[in-house]
């Protein structure tokens, strides 16, 4: 018999669903069968599967030890017969790395907020948010090492619920990303998401004067072979509806180029949105492979700009109650990093400097 008392960062979910992270191998009807002849209990008395659990529950599994280690586990290739590890062991193993490997290679990677439930971290350029592939070490794993540095998270707990990131930026754009320390924080963070009631607002530099505030909306068709999209004020199938609302910030001269400082906020958030949007309209993202202009990007690299300058700067929660109530109406930001203040001083100082060789030629 294996007995496991529900934690905080359990809570919420259906009492089948806590089982099946348990037991990842078997089948829901093996996990029904155990629960009509109570082999498997709530607060030691027969349960249906669909309650909801709760801190503090207790929930008894009586089943054998192998039954355990072949529902519980997974075999790795190489292994003797008969011998499993589980896939939560696993992938502890490689958030140790991950936690180690991008520490050490982007100091600016860290935690800017953290609670009970929910965490925001500033993800720096370069890093990814979820794995793309198997080899990946991304910000899910780096924040999954950091809780099991601390001491916070194990592959026993991690059974029942593994802590992860909630939304996701491109590899190169910078900037807050929200994470799930718990599942009630998850189940907070995925509802206010889905309700578009988070705020979420972007900082960029774009080439071009953006004189006035606007909106850009429209429908966003993706191209598989280049892994672009495409803005379009006709809807069609396989298209999404899109929607940005932006402000002007500042706008200098660079080089021979006019560049803007511009605060945006993503009404809707789909794959490449920002950067299509403001390309659509003439602006494309000072610093952007895909979809800038090589020249300006090559310029700009004499000011240490090697991606584009896209940052998910400030996140605004609305008011909450409850369990949540110190959320309520909270805004969590970051800072630009250095190269925004040196291209924007850069453009600043080549605009003053100009004007002053006009000012002494009509002085002489």
């Amino acid at each position: 018999m294996q007995e496991y008392i529900i934690t905080n960062q359990e809570k919420g979910q259906r009492l089948d669903k806590y089982v099946k992270r348990i037991l990842p191998e078997a089948p829901s009807s093996f996990i029904y069968k155990m629960l009509r002849k109570k082999n498997i209990t709530l607060n030691g008395h027969k349960a249906e599967g669909k309650e909801n659990v709760t801190q503090g529950d207790s929930v008894k599994l009586f089943l054998s030890d192998e039954t355990f280690q072949k529902m519980g586990g997974v075999r790795k290739e190489g292994m003797r017969k008969g011998a499993f590890v589980r896939p939560e062991e696993l992938r502890f193993s490689e958030a140790d790395k991950a936690y180690a490997e991008l520490t050490r290679r982007y100091p600016a990677l860290g935690l800017v907020y953290e609670d009970e439930n929910i965490a925001a971290a500033y993800k720096p350029a370069g890093v990814l948010s979820q794995k793309a592939a198997p080899s990946d070490l991304s910000l899910n794993e780096w924040f999954l090492g950091l809780l099991h540095k601390r001491g916070e998270a194990s592959p026993d707990s991690c059974r029942r619920f593994m802590p992860s990131v909630q939304n996701r930026l491109d590899r190169n754009t910078e900037g807050l990303v929200l994470l799930a320390k718990t599942l009630p924080g998850s189940h907070l963070l995925t509802s206010l998401q889905r309700e578009h009631s988070l705020k979420k607002y972007y900082r960029m530099i774009v080439l071009g004067k953006v004189e006035k505030a606007g909106v850009i909306e429209g429908y966003l068709a993706k191209d598989e072979k280049t892994n672009t999209v495409r803005l379009s004020q006709e809807q069609k199938e396989g298209t999404v509806y899109t929607r940005t609302e932006y402000r002007p910030v500042s706008f200098s001269r660079l080089g021979t180029e006019t560049v803007s400082s511009v605060e945006a906020q993503l009404i809707t958030g789909k794959t490449h949105q920002l950067r299509a949007h403001f390309a659509s309209i003439g602006h494309p993202i000072l610093g952007d492979p895909k979809y800038g202009t090589a020249e300006a990007n090559e310029r700009a690299r004499k000011y240490g700009v090697r991606a584009q300058l896209l940052l998910c700067q400030r996140v605004e929660f609305p008011p909450l109650t409850g369990e949540f109530e110190e959320l309520s109406c909270k805004i969590i930001a970051c800072r630009e990093p250095e190269v925004y203040a040196r291209v924007l001083h850069a453009a600043s100082h080549q605009e003053r400097t100009r004007n002053e060789g006009k000012y002494q030629k009509r002085k002489g």
